[in-house]
C-alpha cells in the first residue's frame, strides 16, 4: 500500500491506522479525510496542515485533527506495513 492509496481510502471512508508515536508509543487511530464525516467548520480550518513527512487526518473518535508521520505506519486497515510508508508515491 503506498501513500496515494491510502491518501484516496481517507478521503473517501474511516481507516484505521496503526502507528508508532514520537514517544515510541503505539497507537491506533480511527481517520478520515472524507468531507462527508468532517464537521464544516473543522474543513475549513484543515488548509495545508500537512507537511510531506507526516499528515494531518481528522481522528473521528476524538473529534479533533491529529497527524502522525508515513514512515511510522505499522498497519492501515489490517494490512501490515513493516518500514511505514513512502512519502515518495
Amino acid at each position: 500500500m503506498n501513500r496515494n492509496e491510502i491518501i484516496e481510502k481517507l478521503k473517501s471512508d474511516v481507516i484505521n491506522i496503526i502507528f508508532t508515536k514520537v514517544d515510541g508509543s503505539t497507537r491506533s487511530m480511527k481517520a478520515t479525510l472524507s468531507q462527508n464525516i468532517v464537521p464544516g467548520e473543522a474543513t475549513a480550518r484543515a488548509t495545508n496542515r500537512s507537511a510531506d513527512s507526516a499528515q494531518a487526518v481528522w481522528d473521528t473518535e476524538a473529534s479533533g485533527w491529529r497527524s502522525f508521520k508515513w514512515d511510522s505506519i505499522k498497519e492501515v486497515n489490517g494490512v501490515a506495513t513493516p518500514n511505514g510508508v513512502s512519502i515518495k508515491g
